[in-house]
């Protein structure tokens, strides 16, 4: 009716125009299994399926407990490492664009394990970036952390045309964190605020992020980071996350 109101000129344009139509997605976001993870993250896999590069291996450790954007991750400084969190305030737009606002121009200190504390520590003796084969003056470029997970992912049996299936990528911690931090009864306002997600369903209650009000997320990302760490063949923790 709008449509016909529009073509006959009796309004100027038709406001359903602008209204954008609802399309499910034709690929939906792939996840890891925990199972997964954990051959991927266990510290003792870091020769073999990583090559022995702690960059790589770190990078998907750190996001795979914060729900980390790549950008996010990359972006992050030396500066920005403390024992118990991150400091979240840019993200990484690659050589053209360099450093930039995060995806939802927040800026956020969000809790991490001492393990993966200790694990980025360990190799990162420079100032400027963490994720950098540069000592720090620009991170690596994300197609290389990209690559590098596919080739982790395929040294434990899932293939890239597997991956391409399942729509894996990087972005996939993110829905790995996600329903772990579920799984584990942390609530979804709460979920949301730590991933950060651009949504108009976030509740005010927990608008700003305080450390000591998430002491429940922390001991979820501990008992991640515990079934990571078991060996292989031990039950892992959080079987929420299927």
């Amino acid at each position: 009716m709008l449509g016909e109101a529009e073509r006959l000129g009796l309004i100027e344009r038709n406001p359903w125009d602008r209204v954008k139509g609802f399309k499910p997605s034709k690929h939906p976001k792939g996840i890891l299994t925990l199972e997964e993870a954990r051959k991927l993250l266990n510290p003792a896999s870091i020769k073999t399926v990583w090559n022995d590069n702690q960059v790589y291996y770190s990078a998907s450790l750190l996001a795979a407990v914060t729900g980390l954007r790549l950008g996010e991750v990359l972006a992050l400084k030396r500066s920005d490492l403390l024992p118990d969190h991150i400091h979240v305030a840019g993200s990484w737009k690659g050589k053209k664009y360099g450093l930039g606002k995060t995806k939802t121009k927040r800026v956020d200190d969000i809790p991490i394990p001492p393990f993966v504390h200790e694990t980025i520590d360990a190799w990162c003796t420079w100032d400027g970036f963490i994720f950098s084969f540069q000592v720090g003056a620009q991170p690596v470029t994300g197609n290389r952390v990209l690559d590098a997970l596919y080739k982790a992912l395929d040294m434990i049996g899932i293939t890239r045309e597997e991956c391409h299936k399942r729509n894996l990528k990087f972005h996939s911690w993110r829905a790995f964190a996600n329903t772990f931090m579920r799984a584990r009864g942390i609530s979804g306002e709460k979920v949301r605020q730590l991933i950060r997600h651009e949504s108009e369903e976030m509740t005010e209650h927990y608008s700003d992020f305080h450390l000591e009000d998430f002491k429940d997320v922390a001991a979820a990302q501990e008992t991640l980071v515990a079934g990571i760490q078991a060996p292989e063949g031990q039950k892992a923790a959080g079987e929420g996350v299927k």
